[in-house]
């Protein structure tokens, strides 16, 4: 397959004869090879970049020729993967699949490229580093896990209420037997969204939604009483548009401060073009706020909630949706221009010459073939670097001519997640000390649940550790929160071991930091496109121990956001290379979010997602199923069939996941919340142009089929309600109470308002009105008619050039589960609720709940018209 594309440039890509993947070329010239044993489990994957050697970037080595491996369930399992970060190691795996324990080496060298040339691992231990960062899980029935030790030995331990939602968290250290509740109680609503949590230190979130959409419309954040401190500390109150976006966002609990004869209130508003692109935003600054770029702003200390003032923002973009102008209005006034190629959207910031012009940008100074960002700013030389996967492994923060370079330097684990950052920064000796010069190595190792940060300088006189700091990332519900925990180089007036807790907003953006008492450690506000526009602590030292900020992410000292599989460039509004999963978020694959920052977010830097409080949105479980790639060639399917088969057919189905998860999203160009509002309406708008949509009674519905030959669950499928015969001319599909038109006469119980439409008119409403398209190869839709060969199904795929793939004995009735005549198919129809959780309980025959966002059969029931469903099976997450 060959893929073309401006932004990323030309690619390929060959499979097996099962689907696997064997052989890709992509635009940069880098080719990438797989290789499989007899039972299609993979075994190495290499790659040859440009003019370079071929190397063995990654190794599978499987658990069945182990002396214990049936103790352990290790038969069919991949146990150890050697991937750009070392080795990954699983010691067991629970009959669910689960892995009890896991131990990362990391590599000697933090730049060089892994190459696991040859079959003897003994002579591989050279390359790794000694030290073993080892994790363990236990699990309940279900495959959630309970207790988790991470690599230092603190232990964070989770109970979960009936519905399989967290209930409680706890934190132990290691060396202290008493543990801390982290999150002392979590109330949920029938939608599953959070309504109220209380923290370990007593701070109370609660939740207020709007009836009619579930959009969050208050945030409250609230803490004990206690004397001259206030009660409130946050209070949100989130205002929209009829289609969702936000429209202004409103904080009570501060108050109207006043700077220079302005009145500045604690308030943002937004404004939009016709395509929901945000173009105008205001709110308010640091009085002294320079303008926006890579280098975080200076915090106000001690905490400052008065030196504020107003701004305003302009934002103008091209055709293409690219962001090509920011003018800001308010502590300073300047305009931004990025310079955006003329054939393609690969654009750059405007150099201080202003003499940038969109034939330079794809000259191969600014972009390579791929679309990977060569230079990080216009007007200084930090070159950027990138490895074969086209992820960036290296960014030269200060190019010295003759000496050594000051750079940040990564590696990533087999799942695309970093899991190691190195930043250098070099210091000059001089002749009157007579001492060479001296490296400074600030390293991050993320591990589970876990990041350790060490500081150490290497100079002639050896290696000297400045600060070891144990980051534990807590379970906190809609909270975030970590300990800190100094092995050394604890700095003054910070108290070792304390929980802080970070609050967040509707896109997770940590706007408030509290201490153990709920005592405020910090508060920032971002621009919209990420741009720090307040920040005030209580001491430097807490102000510099904050690493997530803008969309509860990382800034590195590059400026950059680590999203997970992109970096983010928060000064622009712009990813740092083209988006790896394609054309899933549109058409633009630099474009962050479809340039509506303060509606959607992006979880994992593929797609955008409008928040859901309390639920797992599509981005969220787009980030999660690509994070699990790496893992699922190791693991069986949870059936009993051939191990071999399940494994090839888990690694390539979770792989492929991601793109199909996005796919309802993908084909109507909207994403998916707002697809799902969109059925909601569909469902209650009863005529359009004479014709009856959906009533009580159906004429087309959305379902599922299980495709017994092939293993295939939850196919989905438009099921049609077709004539029993074809006589004089088209049939006709009717929109009404259980009544059928072929060729003007009526069948079954007819009523005055029932009104027809033609086959051929089906496909027309459905594309032109509602921006489903069933044109063959544009949707995964199969079409499934209930009762005749020669019915109105066979009509609407005759028109649109697809195949029925099954047809029923008998008329499909909403309340049955009816056998396909070919017995290689089961077609589901449930659209009651009791009909919907007996196909649930029938743990055979389950929908996979992709097919239907947000909940598998509670959206389908507001296509079809029917009263929704109030809450989703907990069995129905089990088969995604």
């Amino acid at each position: 397959m060959c893929t073309v594309s401006v932004d990323a440039g030309t690619s390929w890509a060959l499979a097996d004869i099962d689907g696997r993947p064997v052989w890709a070329h992509d635009a940069r010239g880098t080719t990438a090879t797989w290789t499989y044993d007899v039972l299609g489990r993979p075994l190495t994957a290499e790659e040859a970049v440009a003019g370079q050697a071929p190397a063995t970037r990654e190794v599978w080595v499987y658990g069945e020729r182990e002396a214990d491996a049936q103790a352990h369930n290790l038969r069919g399992q991949c146990m150890r993967r050697y991937d750009a970060a070392g080795l990954l190691t699983w010691s067991g795996f629970r009959l669910t699949g689960e892995p009890v324990g896991e131990t990362r080496q990391l590599p000697m060298s933090a730049e060089d490229e892994a190459d696991w040339v040859g079959n003897d691992e003994s002579a591989w231990a050279g390359e790794l580093d000694p030290t073993l960062y080892k994790t363990v899980w236990t699990h309940d029935a279900t495959g959630a896990w309970c207790t988790q030790v991470d690599a230092k030995g603190n232990v964070q331990a989770r109970a979960h209420d009936v519905a399989g939602q967290l209930a409680s968290s706890s934190l132990t250290l290691a060396g202290d037997g008493t543990a801390q509740p982290v999150l002392r109680s979590i109330e949920y609503s029938a939608a599953g969204q959070v309504l109220s949590e209380m923290a370990g230190n007593g701070v109370m979130n609660t939740y207020a939604y709007e009836p009619e959409t579930q959009r969050l419309i208050g945030a409250r954040t609230t803490r004990p009483d206690q004397a001259r401190r206030a009660t409130v500390l946050q209070d949100l109150h989130y205002a929209y548009d009829p289609v969702g976006n936000v429209l202004s966002v409103h904080n009570d609990a501060q108050t109207t401060t006043y700077w220079r004869n302005q009145q500045i209130e604690p308030v943002h508003t937004y404004a939009y073009d016709a395509l929901y692109q945000l173009t105008g935003a205001t709110g308010r600054e640091t009085a002294n706020r320079g303008q926006d770029g890579p280098l975080l702003p200076a915090p106000a200390i001690p905490l400052d909630d008065t030196v504020y003032t107003n701004y305003e923002r302009t934002y103008t973009y091209d055709r293409s949706g690219n962001l090509t102008h920011v003018q800001h209005r308010g502590a300073a006034r300047y305009t931004k221009t990025i310079v955006v190629s003329g054939r393609s959207n690969r654009a750059i910031e405007q150099n201080d010459q202003q003499n940038l012009k969109p034939e330079h940008i794809d000259d191969g100074d600014w972009f390579d073939a791929a679309g990977n960002q060569r230079i990080l700013l216009p007007d200084r030389l930090q070159p950027l670097d990138w490895n074969g996967d086209n992820r960036l492994a290296r960014v030269t923060l200060v190019k010295r001519d003759g000496t050594t370079d000051d750079c940040e330097v990564y590696q990533y684990g087999a799942d695309g997640t970093r899991v190691r950052k190195q930043t250098r920064t070099y210091t000059a000796g001089t002749k009157r000390t007579q001492t060479s010069g001296t490296i400074r190595i600030a390293e991050s190792i993320y591990l589970p649940g876990l990041t350790l940060r060490v500081t150490r300088s290497e100079s002639g006189q050896g290696v000297k550790v400045i600060k070891v700091l144990h980051e534990v990332k807590l379970e906190a519900g809609q909270m975030s929160a970590r300990t800190l925990h100094w092995e050394s180089g604890q700095p003054d007036g910070l108290v070792d071991d304390a929980i802080r807790y970070e609050i967040g907003g509707l896109t997770s953006s940590i706007g408030l930091e509290l201490d153990q008492h709920a005592e405020i450690i910090s508060r920032e506000e971002y621009y919209p496109y990420g741009g720090t526009a307040v920040v005030t602590a209580r001491s430097q030292a807490e102000a510099d121990t904050k690493y997530n900020r803008y969309s509860g992410k990382e800034r590195d000292a590059t400026g950059l956001y680590d999203y997970g599989l992109r970096y983010y460039q928060p000064w622009i509004g712009r990813w740092l290379n083209a988006d790896p999963a394609g054309l899933v978020d549109g058409l633009n694959l630099f474009g962050m979010v479809r340039n509506n920052p303060v509606t959607y977010e992006d979880v994992g830097g593929l797609a955008a997602d409008v928040p859901v409080s309390g639920q797992m949105s599509l981005a969220t479980r787009l980030a999660r199923v690509v994070a699990r790639i790496g893992r699922a060639v190791q693991r069986l399917m949870k059936s009993q069939e051939d191990p071999a088969r399940a494994k090839a057919r888990d690694a390539t189905a979770i792989a492929s996941g991601a793109v199909e998860e996005t796919d309802l999203a993908a084909r109507t160009n909207r994403p998916a919340q707002s697809i799902d509002q969109g059925m909601q309406w569909w469902a209650e708008v009863k005529t359009d142009e004479n014709i009856t949509i959906f009533n009580r009674k159906f004429a087309v519905w959305y379902g599922g089929y299980t495709d017994k030959f092939q293993g295939k669950q939850g196919v989905e499928a438009m099921i049609i309600h077709g004539a029993k015969e074809r006589n004089n001319g088209d049939s006709v599909l009717v929109w009404g109470k259980q009544a059928e038109k072929v060729a003007g006469r009526f069948t079954g119980k007819y009523t005055r308002t029932s009104k027809g439409i033609a086959a051929n008119a089906l496909e027309e409403q459905l594309k032109l009105k509602y921006s489903i398209d069933l044109t063959k190869g544009t949707t995964p839709f199969h079409l499934i008619s209930c009762y005749a060969k020669r019915g109105a199904a066979q009509q609407v795929a005759d028109s649109i050039d697809r195949p029925v793939v099954a047809y029923s004995k008998h008329p499909v009735r909403a309340h049955g589960v009816e056998r396909a005549e070919d017995p290689s198919f089961t077609v589901y129809a449930a659209l009651r609720k009791h009909d919907i959780r007996r196909l649930f309980n029938r743990k055979d025959h389950i929908s996979s709940p992709r097919i239907f966002y947000p909940q598998a059969w509670g959206v389908a029931s507001h296509k079809l018209g029917a009263r929704p469903v109030a809450s989703k099976p907990r069995s129905s997450t089990s088969q995604c």
